[in-house]
């Protein structure tokens, strides 16, 4: 079984570099391991088993290393020099475009939390003009999620970002760990 934490914890990250967009395309290649090792460093072994970020596909090793897909590309001609040089979006999403996670988080507990958050699926939006590299993320206040571009390639240039969000770890709870439902709320119970 797998439980979120019910708020974000410890400290934002910062994904991206509003100055220099080539730490923001490192940064958006390695965002998806960064966050799964963020959230490993609040892994408790005593009741779980493994730790990753809310978002990264929960049928999976969590993701640790930058070696986790491929590379992606387009035919556009002002994309020409970027092919290979950024990782593809994640192939774990539904047809209404949710992870996992973020399925279950709509059916069960929604999206709210006292902070925004990021989700570890990356996203990529492409068009004529441009072509966009996000990681989406959960607004706190308001419940729904959206995607943070850290990088955009345009026909007239490039563009870097670096936005900053809270953490919602996912943990696998260990086999002897249960929990009981008491007005709709789980409470974890440790034998």
């Amino acid at each position: 079984m797998q439980i979120i934490s019910k708020d974000t914890i410890g400290n934002n990250i910062s994904l991206g570099d509003n100055a220099y967009f080539d730490i923001a395309k490192s940064s958006y290649n390695r965002a998806i391991a960064r966050l799964n090792n963020a959230a490993r460093e609040y892994l408790n072994t005593d009741l779980a088993t493994s730790a990753r970020c809310v978002g990264s596909s929960p049928d999976e090793t969590p993701v640790t290393s930058e070696t986790d897909t491929g590379t992606y590309t387009n035919s556009y001609s002002y994309f020409s020099s970027y092919n290979n040089k950024f990782k593809e979006g994640n192939s774990n999403i539904n047809v209404q475009g949710l992870t996992k996670d973020q399925e279950q988080m709509k059916n069960h507990i929604g999206f709210k939390a006292s902070n925004d958050y990021w989700f570890a699926d990356r996203r990529v939006t492409e068009s004529s003009s441009s072509t966009s590299f996000g990681i989406a993320f959960g607004y706190g206040s308001s419940g729904g999620w959206n995607t943070s571009p850290i990088c955009k390639i345009t026909s007239s240039g490039k563009n870097s970002y670096g936005p900053s969000r809270g953490l919602r770890p996912v943990f696998t709870l260990k086999s002897n760990i249960n929990y009981v439902e008491a007005n709709g709320t789980k409470i974890l119970i440790e034998y």
